[in-house]
Parts: structure tokens; sequence; C-alpha cells
């Protein structure tokens, strides 16, 4: 992740021309430098006191007042036409337009540097952790329950099943695994390994999360009670001491190491993935060789979910393009990151306890390659005005073209 500064709208694409893979790229606008922090959905950042939940009763109380006057577009696709509204959400407004985001980042507080975060889109890498596009919130509602579902069935059966409520999203997950796992036969050859310039894989990473976040000697780093440990004790005693053997695994030799060792344990070839039965996907790993079974990359994926700690785990973007249509949506040629939260807790410190302590309400650290700090704002705001980049573009209703025009003649 690199800084960049930039002081006139000149300077600023010829920035973007020199880094921006343009398509597959992302802009995100913060107002000031209060973003040095991880950036952060506009619900999100109340000092970390309001939750998912909490968003989600505000956004119905809206609902009640306003849902019965909408189209059935804009009741589809409510969370958007919350956040559109002003009401704090999960959604993060994004942008392929790097100059929409270099309007916003000038927008307010003059006297303060602007920024602008360029983000990765990803999403036409086939990978269990690359973005997901979603055109209805349904599907991120059902993303919530399909990681509860699965955490859930994952803690209480002593990590012998999944379950899915709504397979959607896990099944995707699954089929991305899959796709990775037939090409892990020209993955860790010893050219990847050695090179310290290539970045972690998914598996890599989901292992390395893992093994950073389990505590040696604690049997319930994974299964977090001793009732569930008991469902399926020789098995997780296995993992468990797995987890302890490469509990200081950072090289990439000894994470391989350890995957090729965790696709071997009896605790990966007994877990039954269990879709719900009336979901449309189709799961056999009965089906699938050992050889191209996705089953341990997956199992990772669901483990970095369940395994107590005090980080958010790897996780895919996912980018929300709502059906409904507003002119400053077109306009902005805008788009939505949903941020995901959790719930992440810490084993209690004695094993015999079938306790925790939770710890706090964790948010998805949206990464980016580049932050660019905005210098002389004003000079940049009317760059960008002559070139029709300004409020009366940027929210084309009746009032602020109003407020455009009087501006122009009412100095």
């Amino acid at each position: 992740m690199e800084e960049k500064i930039v002081s006139s709208l000149t300077d600023f694409i010829g920035l973007i021309n020199s880094i921006s893979k343009k398509d597959d790229d992302f802009f995100y606008r913060g107002e000031s430098m209060i973003f040095k922090r991880p950036l952060l959905s506009n619900g999100f950042r109340n000092n970390g006191s309001i939750d998912s939940g909490t968003l989600e009763r505000m956004k119905d109380d809206f609902f009640r007042d306003v849902g019965l006057k909408l189209d059935q577009d804009s009741r589809d696709n409510f969370t958007a036409y919350s956040q559109h509204h002003g009401l704090p959400t999960q959604l993060l407004d994004i942008t392929k337009n790097p100059l929409v985001a270099l309007y916003f980042a000038t927008e307010k507080q003059q006297e303060k540097e602007g920024v602008v975060y360029v983000l990765p889109d990803d999403s036409h890498i086939v990978d269990p952790l690359s973005d997901f596009i979603l055109d209805n919130e349904k599907e991120f509602k059902s993303l919530n329950k399909d990681i509860y579902s699965a955490k859930m069935s994952f803690e209480q059966s002593g990590g012998k099943r999944i379950k899915f409520t709504n397979n959607h999203f896990l099944y995707q997950i699954y089929g991305r695994a899959e796709a990775i796992k037939s090409l892990e036969q020209f993955r860790y050859k010893d050219e990847y390994i050695e090179d310290s310039n290539i970045p972690l894989d998914t598996t890599l990473r989901l292992s390395s999360y893992i093994l950073k976040a389990h505590r040696k000697n604690v049997k319930y780093s994974v299964i977090h009670s001793k009732s569930n440990y008991a469902k399926n004790e020789k098995d997780l005693k296995e993992l468990m001491l797995l987890l302890d053997k490469y509990n200081d695994a950072r090289s990439k030799k000894e994470l391989v190491h350890f995957y090729k060792e965790f696709q071997k344990i009896d605790f990966v070839r007994n877990l039954v993935i269990d879709p719900d039965p009336g979901a449309d996907s189709f799961f056999s790993d009965i089906l699938t060789t050992d050889e191209y079974n996705p089953k341990p990359i997956f199992l990772l994926f669901i483990i970095s979910l369940n395994i107590r700690d005090d980080n958010f785990p790897p996780f895919p973007k996912i980018i929300y393009r709502p059906s409904i249509t507003f002119d400053r949506l077109t306009n902005q040629q805008a788009s939505f990151i949903y941020q995901v939260s959790m719930h992440k807790s810490l084993v209690m410190d004695t094993n015999e306890s079938d306790y925790i302590n939770v710890v706090s309400t964790k948010y998805q650290n949206i990464q980016y390659d580049y932050r660019i700090l905005i210098k002389n704002k004003k000079q940049i705001r009317e760059e960008l005005d002559r070139i029709g980049i300004n409020e009366k573009f940027m929210y084309p209703d009746p009032d602020n073209v109003a407020h455009y025009i009087k501006q122009q003649y009412w100095k």
C-alpha cells in the first residue's frame, strides 16, 4: 500500500494513468484524514459502538415509515435506498470513475487534506477470497445466514459437519476452492516457495491466519467448549496436535508442510458437508477424488471463521451493484462494498471452561493499493467544474441543480 500526494487535477490524472489498471480498479474517497484508520462504512464509524444488528433495526424502522410508498425495485434494494437517503448502513460507496472520487475528496473540509483510495478489483479471479459481485441485497443477507449456520453446525457437531441454511455464498466458495485445488500440483514448486516477493496464495493465507490465531495447548481453540469437543474428541485431538506442531510456522515452506499434513488427517477426511436438502446446489465429496477434493481448502475457510482470536479472518470483498437506479448512481458510476462484521471471542484461560470471553465486534479490513492525499482542494474543485464534474452532475435532482445554478450567479 503506497501513499501519493497531488495538488492539481493534472497531477491527479497523470498519477491515476500511471498507477491504475483502469477497469481493474475501484476508487473510494475519504472526506478528510480521519480515514488513516481502516476503511469503514458509515454505519461502523460510530467508534465501533453500532453493530450490524443495530443497523438492521434502524433500517427496519425506516422501512416502516417509507416502505409502502416505494416501488418494488427500491424495496428489493432497500439498503442501497437507505444509504442514498443518508441512513447509516454497512455499505461503502465506491466508483469506477476516479474523477468522481476526487470530487468527493474535495467536497468538504476545505482546510484539511482529502484522500482517494485505489482499491483492486479482482472479481475476474476464480479464488475463494477474490471479490464477489452481488446485484441483490437478499444475497448478502443469505451470506450472513450461511456463515452463521456453517459456524454453528461446525462447532456444535464437534467439527463433524458443516451445514448450510442457504448455500448460495458457501456453494460458490466451495466451487472456487475446487477450481484452485485442481491447479495445486503446479502451485507449490520450489520457485514459488523460495521467492519472498510472491505473496501467499489463499490456501497458505488461511493456514497462516489459523496458525497465528491458535493458542498452543488449548484444545478448544477451534471447537469452543468441552461438550462440543467430546462429540469428536479423537479427530479433534489430531487437529489440535497438528496446529500445535505448526503454531510458530511463518515461512512458505512451513505453511506448505502444514497444509499437506492437514489434508491427510482423519478430521478432514471424516467431515461431512451437508447443504440444505431444499437447496438447488449439489455436493458430493464421494464423487471427487482425494487428489482434487476441495474440502480441505473449504474447511480452512470455515475454521478461519470459527477460531477464537481478536482479528477479522481472511474474507472476500463483497461488491454490491444494486438493480435500483438513481440518476446520481448512474452519473457517479457508483456501486458499493458490503462490509462484513463478526463477533470475535477468545477462549477462557482454563481448558475445562465452557464459557467464552466475548472480545468485540470486528469489521472486515478493506484492502487498498494506493492512498492519494489531495491538497489544494479549492483549485481542484474549480478545475473539476470546468470539465463538468460538479454538484449539478453529481447530484442531478432539481434542488441540487437549482443550488448549483444559484451559486454561479449569487456569489
